[in-house]
Formats: structure tokens, C-alpha cells, sequence
């Protein structure tokens, strides 16, 4: 799809807006209702929090241990996974790709954290991500980082 190969990643990286990016594909695709329809549509049928990684997230947090969400994400769909989905009630933040201007699978996504964090030794940060790329690369600046592919729903 043109979208995803395209304009898409410009929006993860917060250098373009997805609502106006979609205002020229909405015709194309024959959508009928609003663009907020048509990302609410898309984003609730994505809606599958793992309540099995929340609940340990909540019983590390409950340990005093701080809770973040690193996601490659643009700014709607943040929004939506922090209040729509409800996550900021889990987490003590998040870190998001539109607002770092980069990639988690770039090693400055990892620094910025590190440095918002004020964090001066990385090994104090643990890492669990789906995608051996971004593992990979937060481990080349210090971090703890382990691969995490059991799902359970």
C-alpha cells in the first residue's frame, strides 16, 4: 500500500501530519466517513492490549521499578495508545518516534531516552522489544535488552 511505503514512516518520525497525509487517500480508497472515523475504525481493530505483559508492568511498578513504553508511533496513534487504550495508567511514560524524531532502531532514539531519563549508566535500563533490530541497538549504547515474541492474549 503506497501509504505504509511511503508518507507513513515520515509521520512516525513526526515530520508529517497522518491526518492530512490521508486527506489524499480517503477518495482513492473510497472511504465515506471523516478521517477521525476512519483512524478509530483502524486503531480499534489493532486494540489488543496484552493484560498479561500489563500485569507484570503493574507489579514492577507496585516494586517501585519505573514502567516506559518505547514505540515507533506518529502523534494520533500515541495519543490513542496512551489515553484510547488507557496505558498511561500502567506506565510512568512513554517514549514515542514522532516525538524523538527517530527510529527505535536507531541508536540515538536509545540515547535520547537515556538522556530525557537522566540516566548515566545504561546498564541500569532493561529493554524488551519484538523486533531483534531494535535489541540490537540498544544494547550497541548499553542497555539490558532481551527479545520478547510469547504473546499472550
Amino acid at each position: 500500500m503506497p501509504l505504509f511505503k511511503n508518507e507513513f514512516y515520515k509521520c512516525v518520525l513526526g515530520e508529517m501530519d497522518l491526518k492530512e497525509v490521508l486527506k489524499s487517500y480517503i477518495e482513492k480508497w473510497g472511504w465515506k466517513g471523516s478521517i477521525d472515523e476512519l483512524l478509530k475504525y483502524w486503531w480499534e481493530g489493532e486494540n489488543k492490549p496484552n493484560i498479561f505483559v500489563l500485569e507484570v508492568v503493574d507489579q514492577l511498578r507496585a516494586r517501585g521499578v519505573k514502567c516506559y513504553l518505547t514505540t515507533d508511533q506518529e502523534k494520533y496513534r500515541a495519543d490513542y495508545i496512551m489515553n484510547g487504550v488507557g496505558l498511561k495508567e500502567h506506565l510512568d511514560g512513554a517514549f514515542f518516534s514522532y516525538d524523538l524524531g527517530v527510529s527505535k532502531s536507531k541508536r540515538e532514539y536509545w540515547e535520547k531516552v537515556l538522556q530525557t531519563l537522566n540516566i548515566k549508566n545504561p546498564q541500569e535500563v532493561q529493554c524488551w522489544d519484538d523486533e531483534q533490530e531494535n535489541i540490537d541497538v540498544a544494547q550497541e549504547v548499553g542497555i539490558e535488552a532481551h527479545l520478547y515474541l510469547v504473546y499472550r492474549y
